[in-house]
């Protein structure tokens, strides 16, 4: 009869390292700039919450998204990003404060609540620094509800759109970069 303290002993064959192939965890990271397209979605019934995702069909993505929860869902913007799945997993890990999880569905775990720290703190800075010289110049006082207003935003995170247009941008830099990197070294003489 075995003894009680007697080491179980695995059933799995023995495996090195080199034997697993890792999938990826989403297409675009088996594309050479791991482009796809970031989109900022809301829906009508949760004018609080955003859902912050990638997906190489964007339309086909809202549609399933909007069979997974009640009330209409509309797309606030998408666009094209490259290396999408690392800037997801950035934003993502940046706002898991703010997660704010639907009960069910594919993506559930990438809604967020519309606290924009990022914005709102700019616009509290520019309102103290500058508020007086824009009332002068417009005539129109920002009061403290505005200010609110920035923090929680219903319906847009716009947090969430400024990242998606910083790493549009940050594509359009790299672009240029390498496009002036060409020129350059073609027009050195060697």
């Amino acid at each position: 009869m075995p003894s009680k303290t007697a080491k179980k002993t695995s059933k799995r064959p023995n495996r090195r390292a080199s034997d697993f192939k890792l999938s990826p965890a989403h297409k675009s990271q088996d594309r050479l700039l791991g482009e796809t397209s970031g989109y900022l979605m809301g829906a009508v019934l949760y004018p609080l919450k955003s859902k912050w995702g990638i997906s190489d069909k964007e339309k086909l993505r809202r549609a399933q998204v909007d069979k997974d929860v009640s009330g209409p869902v509309y797309t606030v913007f998408s666009r094209e990003i490259i290396f999408g799945w690392t800037c997801e997993q950035l934003v993502h890990f940046i706002y898991h404060f703010q997660n704010a999880p639907m009960s069910k569905g594919t993506g559930r775990t990438e809604w967020y609540y519309n606290l924009n720290p990022v914005f709102g703190t700019a616009f509290l800075w520019f309102t103290y620094n500058h508020g007086q010289y824009f009332e002068a110049l417009t005539g129109f006082k920002l009061s403290i509800w505005y200010n609110a207003l920035a923090y929680l935003c219903p319906f847009i995170w716009i947090d969430g759109f400024l990242w998606l247009v910083l790493f549009r941008l940050i594509g359009w830099a790299l672009a240029a970069c390498l496009l002036f990197g060409i020129y350059y070294f073609s027009s050195q003489s060697f």
